[in-house]
């Protein structure tokens, strides 16, 4: 009889021991693009463009590799505005308008602090 309470404990603590990891995964990764992207709006207000186009693809390649394990674990409606807002940006940097630019930014960064949030282990999230 003991033998088969270790079966289902051993898989809930796989499975609990994995989200631990996705959850730390998530942030490091998100935590490390939104500071870049902090980075990045200085660079812009310093009227840098070139370095802040270069420091921006460097964050898109960046999410670039990683988009196949965040298409696992993420529901594409939030991956995919990540994913509109990281292609405006590009956009208004090319084009050099720091206003909008800055405000996409903003909301690139909320909104790669909400798809870190829909990874944390919290009441809402199980619930």
């Amino acid at each position: 009889m003991k033998r088969f309470f270790w079966i289902p404990f051993s898989i809930l603590l796989g499975v609990f021991s994995a989200t631990l990891v996705n959850a730390a995964v998530t942030d490091r990764l998100v935590g490390g693009w939104c500071a870049a992207l902090d980075e990045i709006q200085r660079t812009a207000q310093a009227e840098d463009w070139p370095g802040a186009r270069s420091a921006l693809s460097a964050v898109h390649r960046s999410w670039d590799e990683h988009a196949t394990y965040f298409h696992i674990i993420l529901q594409h409606d939030e991956l995919n505005e990540a994913e509109m807002l990281l292609a405006q940006a590009d956009s208004f940097a090319l084009a050099q308008d720091e206003a909008e630019f800055r405000a996409c930014l903003a909301g690139l960064i909320a909104q790669l602090r909400v798809l870190s949030e829909m990874q944390e282990i919290s009441i809402p999230n199980i619930l």
